[in-house]
């Protein structure tokens, strides 16, 4: 049996043993889930039609009355969390940077290939005196 998937597209040759009617299947190529329906002329087709007459005939599940509320909304629904997230992220790349430039020394002695880096950006040990006579 051939089944196509509904999202993207991509078909696949499926025996009737795995594609049972009501079992979801999932795509391999985008991941969607669905529960393939044969076309109209093939041989399970019979199978499928009872399946869909008894689908439509079954009752909606029961409400969720009497259920209690979550007790905190998921994080990308909390606008504090987000912000407090993004300054913090900020806070350790600016104290990553001076650390970078104040310990600038000891990065250079423990990686001599830095000091091209640090001389690049006008940063060597020396160039950052002021006051100084040369």
């Amino acid at each position: 049996m051939k089944i196509v998937c509904p999202e993207c597209g991509a078909a696949y040759e499926v025996s009737e043993a795995v594609a049972r009617p009501g079992r979801p299947v999932r795509c391999a190529k985008c991941g969607e889930v669905w529960t393939p329906l044969p076309a109209r002329g093939d041989p399970v087709a019979a199978d499928w039609s009872s399946f869909e007459a008894e689908a439509a005939t079954m009752p909606e599940p029961p409400a969720r009355e009497g259920l209690a509320a979550p007790l905190s909304r998921p994080v990308h629904e909390r606008p504090g969390v987000i912000a407090a997230a993004w300054v913090a992220s900020v806070l350790v790349l600016v104290l990553g940077a001076w650390l970078a430039i104040a310990g600038r020394q000891q990065v250079m002695h423990a990686w001599p290939p830095s000091a091209r880096l640090y001389a690049a950006l006008g940063l060597e040990p020396g160039a950052m005196r002021v006051g100084t006579a040369r």
